[in-house]
């Protein structure tokens, strides 16, 4: 009996002794990533696309993504589940610039094929990023480019992500699409 005391005294000690040592440099960006942690898991996505400034919506069939941290918990990455399913799938990766205090999102379609590039912050609960910063805007013509905001609700069960367009870097914004995420189970 006392051996098994004197184990169960231990072992919270022994799990403390292995957990690993998070490095004073990775505290901030870890703790900035634990602000997107309800965003992990898996997900059915619908996105709908409008064509008249957010008039009327069209939904595209729903497809299904997977969210989970990486890298030590500093990226949330979004893996598409099936890239062979109708319309264009985004690849995605999320972090948190402790230098420049700005999360920063690397996005790549199957579709375009632009890296595009994404950064801002956290307003109330949402995570709020274009790629205005970053230049990686869309062709729409010979003298028109396309630069995009985000918008994504933080919350655990279901959220959406509106995504505005703006064709003047930034002076107007207008709806372009929007994508409803339900969680699996939920």
């Amino acid at each position: 009996m006392r051996r098994f005391v004197l184990l169960a005294a231990l072992l919270p000690l022994v799990a403390i002794a292995q957990a690993p040592e998070i490095p004073e440099v990775s505290r901030v960006p870890l703790a900035k990533m634990q602000a997107l942690e309800m965003l992990a898991g898996h997900w059915q996505m619908t996105v709908y696309v409008t064509e008249d400034d957010g008039e009327t919506w069209t939904p595209t069939p729903p497809q299904e993504v997977e969210l989970s941290f990486a890298h030590k918990g500093m990226m949330l990455e979004e893996v598409p589940g099936d890239l062979d399913s109708p319309g264009f799938h985004m690849h995605t990766f999320i972090t948190y610039d402790q230098y420049r205090k700005v999360y920063r999102k690397a996005a790549l379609d199957d579709v375009w094929g632009i890296f595009d590039l994404y950064q801002g912050e956290i307003e109330g609960d949402k995570l709020v990023i274009d790629n205005l910063d970053a230049g990686t805007f869309f062709p729409i013509d010979e003298n028109t480019w396309r630069g995009f905001r985000l918008t994504m609700e933080l919350k655990p069960d279901r959220r959406w992500m509106w995504i505005d367009k703006t064709d003047d870097n930034g002076e107007t914004w207008q709806p372009a699409f929007k994508s409803e995420y339900v969680k699996a189970g939920a």
